[in-house]
């Protein structure tokens, strides 16, 4: 609660996303009725993508997706005004937000959900390490980076940069009259 606090005030959002279901009910109903908003997350968990085994879908066979559901309805119930899917099967999703009261958002999670979400470092094509399946990009802005920084190092090597055009100037009297006193300086 606590940090859910420092967050809103030093941090200047407007509420607060906890991952997980059942087993964070009693954190989200602490937070919620400190009066802090709190979104849910669940399925693929980011912050704790090891206890999945790396990143992998969830939701795959019935159990698994009604455990989801389950996790859903609890944190739902908690106070949560809002729930995020994260690598959930299409159709499990949007059964699963059919069942919910308050809206969903998906990423990886088809379009059943009531809104969409992309990290923007994935969908420019910033980070190219990893891509998982639900990332669509839009642009290369890496290939478009390595590239600028390339020119940029080759024209710094060349000494075509910076230019008169990038540089500023200085009015040739003030210019000479700095050279005069930085040569009286150098003989006392």
């Amino acid at each position: 609660v606590r940090n859910a606090g420092r967050l809103m005030a030093e941090g200047g959002c407007d509420a607060v996303k906890l991952e997980g279901g059942r087993a964070v009910v009693p954190r989200v109903e602490a937070i919620v009725n400190a009066g802090i908003p709190v979104m849910g997350h669940i399925g693929m968990t980011p912050h704790t993508v090891a206890m999945f085994g790396g990143f992998k879908i969830q939701g795959k066979t019935a159990d698994s997706a009604m455990k989801i559901l389950e996790d859903a309805l609890a944190i739902q119930d908690a106070g949560c005004f809002m729930l995020e899917f994260e690598a959930v099967p299409a159709k499990i999703a949007a059964a699963i937000s059919a069942e919910l009261e308050i809206p969903t958002i998906g990423i990886g999670a088809g379009a059943g959900t009531d809104g969409q979400i992309l990290l923007s470092y994935d969908l420019l094509g910033v980070f190219v390490d990893f891509k998982p399946k639900f990332t669509k990009r839009y642009a290369n802005l890496t290939e478009v980076a390595v590239n600028g920084l390339r020119q940029y190092v080759a024209e710094v090597k060349a000494g075509t940069f910076p230019d008169g055009d990038h540089s500023y100037g200085v009015d040739e009297r003030e210019y000479e009259r700095f050279l005069g006193m930085v040569e009286k300086r150098r003989q006392q």
